[in-house]
């Protein structure tokens, strides 16, 4: 009989990192056998994704106990963490999580209590995605930088903490040749070829591609 300790952490920011629960595990008593990371990876990610996950639940047989932090560490959606339960008492294993221990049990009232935490933690992943992207779409009222490359015609100017656009006087003369061609009837290739051979740098400072130039005339528009 061996204990598979089952570590999980979504990102780097994370203050849960997976060395924190390895040792909040050791703590309870529970020397590791098999220790199995994945770093970096969402609670909400497909099982059939998670390379980590399945090799751990490969490894278990009669006997063995699979120990993670909490509930939540081996998914944040229902479906996949009943998938996961049963695959391990399928194996002849045994699963144990730190912080839901008083929960483990078989009786109808342990099992309900589990389901009810999964779900819970798929709605706190889902209230964060939405409160996510409602502050990026906030900042981007605010004319805010949310990420990723600059939008061709601006500028980034820190303010503080705060990343603004700024409209870049060269790029927006541009923009303003673009859509003038546009409307003379000229194709998106066409745009392509004559910012390319004007030697008109993109946002990048690299060539011109149609899929950069449809973006930017649609967001300009």
């Amino acid at each position: 009989m061996k204990n598979i300790i089952y570590l999980r952490n979504s990102d780097e920011k994370q203050e849960l990192t997976c060395e924190v629960q390895l040792q909040e595990i050791i703590n309870k008593g529970y020397s590791p056998d098999i220790v199995i990371e994945e770093k970096d990876v969402s609670g909400n990610t497909p099982i059939t994704k998670r390379v980590g996950l399945v090799e751990g639940l490969d490894k278990i047989k009669k006997g063995d106990k699979f120990i993670c932090y909490s509930l939540d560490r081996l998914s944040r959606d229902l479906m996949n963490y009943l998938f996961i339960e049963k695959e391990i008492k399928k194996n002849g294993g045994e699963l144990v999580t730190i912080r839901e221990e008083n929960l483990m049990g078989d009786d109808p009232t342990s099992i309900l209590m589990r389901q009810i935490v999964s779900v819970y933690a798929s709605y706190e992943l889902n209230l964060i995605k939405m409160r996510t992207k409602l502050a990026l779409e906030t900042k981007k009222i605010k004319g805010e930088k949310t990420g990723g490359h600059r939008p061709y015609g601006f500028q980034v100017k820190t303010d503080g903490d705060t990343k603004v656009l700024i409209p870049f006087p060269d790029e927006q003369k541009t923009l303003d040749e673009m859509k003038s061609w546009k409307k003379s009837g000229m194709t998106y290739k066409s745009i392509v070829e004559k910012l390319n051979n004007d030697k008109i740098p993109s946002a990048t400072g690299g060539s011109w591609c149609m899929t950069s130039v449809y973006k930017i005339m649609k967001r300009a528009s």
